[in-house]
C-alpha cells in the first residue's frame, strides 16, 4: 500500500507539474498573442494618425497655395495697369530688374532676354543699368575697375502672347506656358 501510495503522490506530482508548465506556456502563447495584437493595434493608430496629419498639412498647403495664386494674379492685374498708364514706371522697373539681375550674377558680360516689343526700351536702360552696377560695385565691394557688358539677346526673344499670358509662370528661368484656349 505504501508503494501504492507513493507512486500515487509520484503523479499527482508529476501531472501538476506537466500542468503547470502546461499553463504558463498556454498563458504565455496568450500574452504574445494580445501583445502582438496591441502592437498592431498600435501601429494602425500610428498610421491613421500620420495620415490625418498629412491630408491636414496637404490641405494647408493647398489653401495656401490658391492664396498666393490669388495675390499673384491681383499683382500681375495691377502691374500690368500700371505699366500700360505709366511708361516711366516701366522704364525704371525694367532698369531695376536688369540691375537686380546683373547683381545676382555678378558677371562681365550679360546677356538679356526680353519681349520683342521691348527691345529697344531695354536696350536704352541697359547702359545705365551698367553704370549703376559699377556705382554699386565700387560703392559696396570697393572695386574700382569692374567692367560689365550688357547685351539684349535678340536670338531667343520671348513671345508677346507667352508674356500677356496670367498662366505663364516664370520658375527659376524656366518658363512655364500654358496656352489660352
Amino acid at each position: 500500500k505504501e508503494k501504492t501510495f507513493e507512486i500515487e503522490i509520484k503523479g499527482m506530482k508529476e501531472f501538476q507539474k506537466a500542468k503547470q508548465e502546461y499553463m504558463e506556456s498556454q498563458i504565455g502563447n496568450i500574452k504574445e498573442e494580445f501583445e502582438s495584437r496591441y502592437r498592431r493595434k498600435e501601429q494602425e493608430k500610428r498610421i491613421t494618425h500620420s495620415t490625418v496629419v498629412n491630408q491636414s498639412r496637404l490641405l494647408k498647403m493647398l489653401s495656401r497655395n490658391k492664396a498666393m495664386l490669388k495675390v499673384l494674379n491681383q499683382v500681375q492685374l495691377s502691374l500690368i495697369k500700371k505699366i500700360k498708364s505709366d511708361e516711366r514706371f516701366y522704364k525704371d522697373l525694367i532698369k531695376k530688374l536688369i540691375l537686380q539681375g546683373m547683381i545676382t550674377l555678378m558677371e562681365h558680360r550679360v546677356n538679356i532676354k526680353c519681349l520683342k516689343r521691348d527691345v529697344s526700351l531695354v536696350a536704352s536702360v541697359a547702359d545705365d543699368a551698367c553704370h549703376e552696377f559699377q556705382k554699386l560695385v565700387k560703392d559696396q565691394l570697393g572695386i574700382e575697375d569692374y567692367k560689365i557688358e550688357a547685351y539684349v539677346d535678340t536670338c531667343l526673344l520671348y513671345t508677346s502672347d507667352a508674356a500677356d499670358d496670367l498662366l505663364c509662370v516664370d520658375l527659376g528661368g524656366r518658363r512655364i506656358i500654358k496656352k489660352k484656349k
